[in-house]
């Protein structure tokens, strides 16, 4: 009956131990001290070249969508970046985010990766999902880079694909400003 308690509770303490940490997969790390540390102004910019759609290239997805689809899927592609630039200057007090000139002392390039628009129909649904790679990058060099990925379930109360690819981007701004605060405090 011991082993069986102690297999139990090391199971279990693994499971709980699975959830800690960041919630990004860091790729490249500067520091410490973070080259973020000093961040006051952040350029954001997109780069959609890597984006698939529901498995597919963007452009690809895109050729073989009627007129009327293709614009709604362009709405969507102009709401994840907006919602994302305005969440993003919402959630990370202390640095100017604006749209990249390229003039700034940071840049951060997005670069959507997959995305599952998703689906809801009365009996059955497909969640949004929507992965990004970040790269930070100073004087062109990067130095920074990080994965982070955001779901919306679809359902009865969140039907549309717009709302959710645009919840889903928000996320993805606050995991962002997240990491940028973690940035500054090291």
């Amino acid at each position: 009956m011991t082993s069986r308690f102690r297999f139990a509770f090391l199971a279990f303490s693994l499971l709980l131990l699975a959830g800690c940490g960041p919630p990004w997969r860091v790729i490249r790390a500067s520091g410490p001290p973070s080259a973020l540390a000093s961040a006051s102004v952040v350029g954001v910019s997109f780069d959609w070249s890597r984006a698939l759609v529901g498995g597919v290239p963007e452009q690809q997805y895109l050729a073989g969508l009627p007129p009327d689809e293709q614009a709604n899927y362009v709405e969507v592609h102009t709401a994840i970046e907006a919602t994302y630039l305005l969440e993003l200057q919402r959630q990370a007090p202390g640095v100017q985010v604006v749209a990249s000139t390229g003039a700034e002392p940071i840049q951060l390039v997005v670069m959507p990766g997959f995305l599952e628009l998703g689906y809801y129909r009365v009996l059955v649904a497909r969640d949004s999902r929507l992965d990004m790679h970040l790269v930070f990058a100073m004087g062109g060099v990067a130095v920074d880079e990080i994965e982070i990925r955001a779901t919306r379930g679809a359902d009865l109360r969140n039907p549309t694909v717009l709302n959710r690819m645009s919840d889903c981007a928000a996320r993805n701004a606050q995991l962002t400003a997240q990491f940028i605060r973690r940035a500054r405090e090291s």
